[in-house]
């Protein structure tokens, strides 16, 4: 169906890298965009370490963040970020989301993917395998894509085997919204 649309499918943790890695600092023009990018990478440091960033790595997470601003949007890859923020720990935490990683194939992207679509399709099979660790930041990235797809227009969130999302409380939570 999304094919006979001329929608955009995108496999989602496919190993093959045929999407490219998504870029989810890509967008932080806005005050509302760059607070939830600073949320990203809090929750990355979490999902790594156990632990929520420390006052004071929160404030890094800021600086590194305006930081980043700045830099045109080709610039603002995860392991842009990385080699921007001053605290070890962070560097150490998200080093996993970079392409020197685990996870950079899905995360450290260089280019942001297309938004001009009407009708896009995740296909998140292949990621839901890979665990909290790996899927939560690609997950949590693709609902603020839809986030922000909305303009007033009418929209659908279809989710294939839903009872997967409905089982984890931070997606119960996002469909909520």
């Amino acid at each position: 169906m999304c094919y006979a649309v001329n929608g955009r499918h995108y496999d989602i943790g496919e190993s093959d890298g045929a999407i490219g890695a998504l870029m989810p600092l890509a967008d932080i023009d806005t005050e509302a965009d760059n607070l939830w990018a600073q949320e990203w990478i809090a929750t990355c440091y979490e999902l790594q370490t156990g632990n929520a960033p420390s006052p004071q790595q929160k404030m890094e997470i800021h600086r590194a963040m305006k930081q980043m601003r700045q830099a045109p949007k080709n610039m603002r890859s995860l392991g842009n970020f990385v080699t921007t923020v001053q605290d070890k720990e962070i560097r150490q935490a998200l080093m996993h989301y970079t392409l020197s990683g685990g996870m950079g194939h899905l995360l450290d992207g260089q280019e942001p993917l297309e938004e001009n679509n009407d009708f896009i399709v995740y296909e998140i099979d292949e990621l839901m395998k890979l665990g909290d660790k790996n899927g939560l930041p690609v997950l949590l990235y693709l609902f603020r894509r839809f986030e922000r797809s909305l303009k007033g227009q009418p929209s659908i969130l279809s989710l294939d085997e839903a009872w997967i999302m409905l089982g984890h409380s931070v997606f119960r939570e996002k469909i909520r919204e």
